[in-house]
């Protein structure tokens, strides 16, 4: 008996689909899985094996081979616990073989008693399978809330493989209760108020007009006169995001294992210090993950005390700035990250007299 599953991985900050292949044949009792898989990947054996046991559905005495495809790409993660533990059910004659699986992606971490737990990672995976055409969804039920403002797809929440077997015999499925969500306004209202500060006419004006016209700036000016402060305020007058890159935003910020409140539709605002490096602010790595560019995309990257940041540093944001992207290759492979950003950066007027002079500074 065979079956094939759609699932995912993230690949680094958007979503890529992988097939989940399972057969069982007749001879002697064996599990192997195959498709270049990490420590936790190869793990879901066991997980998967106590999960259908949980729910009385234990592996028949047969040879079990699952292969994840494409094979030479390599697989980390928890996510193909679901899928595996689906496909099984349908090789064991659980799910009726009249339904195509293949037509539904399937994500979530298999807990040994049947419990279906999210991999937070699921939105960048649904994005990019929307893309190539798939519409339906097995999620855990805690990522149905970071799911469910996805347009064009259904998503069926999960909570156990029971639940699965459920949902396959009847087709209903329980929708969970969503916890009512702040409204732009009320998250508006938890920011730094860009109209508490008083005096500085001309450089509140100055970056008003920055920030509306999407603007990049630079800010001269000595110590102690508001610069800095101004600059914290400035997530109170931006423009929310539309709905679309909110969910972009989402994406990268779960690709990169940070989680932003949902329905926070307030643009990124980030404030990297000025010992960082290269790697940390554009990104990269052994597996490359996203930088500050790419955290702050639609947002404002913002580099306080500008000529205290290394010449690599700032060399290194010529291109991002002028493609609104950046390429980076790892191991003969190309990974993309957004980077549409506004630069606003501020320094002292003693750092720019240096810097003209061409003299070292001094901390």
């Amino acid at each position: 008996m065979f079956c094939k599953v759609m699932s995912g991985i993230v690949y680094g900050v958007t979503g890529l689909l992988i097939h989940v292949e399972v057969e069982m044949q007749n001879g002697l009792p064996y599990f192997t899985m195959v498709g270049h898989l990490s420590r936790e990947s190869k793990e879901a054996k066991e997980r998967v094996i106590s999960a259908l046991r949980s729910i009385d559905a234990p592996l028949p005495a047969q040879r079990v081979t699952i292969n994840l495809s494409p094979a030479n790409l390599k697989k980390s993660g928890t996510a193909f616990d679901f899928p595996i533990g689906v496909a099984l059910l349908h090789c064991m004659g659980l799910i009726d073989s009249k339904i195509n699986l293949s037509e539904y992606c399937v994500l979530g971490e298999l807990g040994l008693d049947g419990m279906i737990h999210s991999t937070m990672q699921s939105l960048p995976i649904v994005l990019a399978a929307k893309k190539q055409g798939i519409a339906k969804f097995l999620v855990s039920s805690e990522d149905y809330q970071r799911l469910k403002d996805v347009e064009g797809v259904m998503i069926y929440p999960m909570e156990s493989l029971q639940h699965v077997l459920s949902f396959f015999h009847s087709k209903e499925v329980t929708i969970p209760k969503i916890t009512q969500q702040q409204t732009i306004k009320q998250e508006a209202g938890k920011l730094l108020d860009f109209s508490d500060v008083r005096g500085q006419s001309f450089l509140k004006r100055a970056l008003e007009v920055a920030v509306t016209a999407r603007l990049n700036l630079l800010i001269i000016g000595s110590p102690g006169t508001g610069k800095t402060m101004l600059c914290h305020r400035l997530p109170s007058i931006l423009p929310p995001l539309s709905k679309e890159e909110q969910l972009e935003v989402d994406s990268i910020y779960l690709a990169s294992s940070i989680y932003r409140t949902n329905g926070l539709y307030i643009p990124p605002f980030r404030m990297p210090h000025h010992t960082i490096t290269q790697t940390a602010l554009i990104g990269g790595g052994a597996i490359p993950k996203a930088g500050e560019i790419t955290l702050a995309h639609h947002g404002i990257l913002y580099l306080d005390e500008l000529g205290e940041f290394k010449t690599n540093c700032i060399e290194a944001l010529r291109v991002p700035l002028e493609d609104k992207s950046i390429t980076l290759t790892r191991l003969g492979r190309n990974y993309q990250f957004p980077a549409d950003i506004q630069l606003i950066a501020s320094m002292n007027e003693g750092t720019r007299l240096l810097i003209q002079r061409n003299r070292p500074m001094v901390a």
